[in-house]
């Protein structure tokens, strides 16, 4: 989700290698089976949306997961897994687990290594519209339909089910 938005900002073309191994973290996160819903305030009556659980992205950009690539700051990263867990009823907290690869490996006779990369902030909810603020204040939006959530980052169009 932010992730690719955020690899945006930290990768710098020249020490991509060092940043990205900067950036692996191994990480183990929570899942909640059971649902929470918002109501829907946009139509007046009592339909709610289901956001609590666990969403993993199945297509980036039209591309599907695992394997869909995209480029960032120029290096072109391939994501294998991206789970994201909601918690709250109209709010509260998510945890986003990506791994991904990213170029070749000069040191591995160029096959890339995999990283794990840890999202965490909050969402809230209203109707059927998602906003997730990360960490470090970036805010995003998203769609929720049934079991499926998309969400337009800039530059990237991520849909996740369940």
């Amino acid at each position: 989700m932010q992730f690719l938005t955020t690899m945006r900002r930290r990768m710098a073309p020249p020490v991509v290698a060092t940043t990205l191994l900067a950036l692996s973290v191994l990480a183990a996160a929570a899942c909640s089976s059971s649902d929470a819903t918002a109501p829907n305030s946009s139509n007046g009556d009592n339909a709610a949306i289901t956001a609590q659980g666990r969403w993993a992205l199945r297509t980036l950009n039209g591309a599907t997961i695992p394997g869909a690539t995209a480029a960032v700051n120029g290096t072109q990263i391939t994501v294998w897994r991206d789970t994201l867990e909601i918690w709250g009823t109209g709010s509260g907290d998510y945890n986003e687990t990506i791994e991904y690869s990213a170029g070749p490996n000069p040191y591995n006779n160029d096959v890339p290594l995999v990283y794990t990369s840890v999202e965490a902030g909050t969402w809230t909810a209203s109707g059927n519209t998602i906003t997730f603020t990360t960490s470090d204040g970036q805010r995003y939006t998203g769609t929720i339909a049934g079991n499926t959530l998309t969400e337009n980052v800039p530059g990237f169009m991520q849909v996740y089910s369940r």
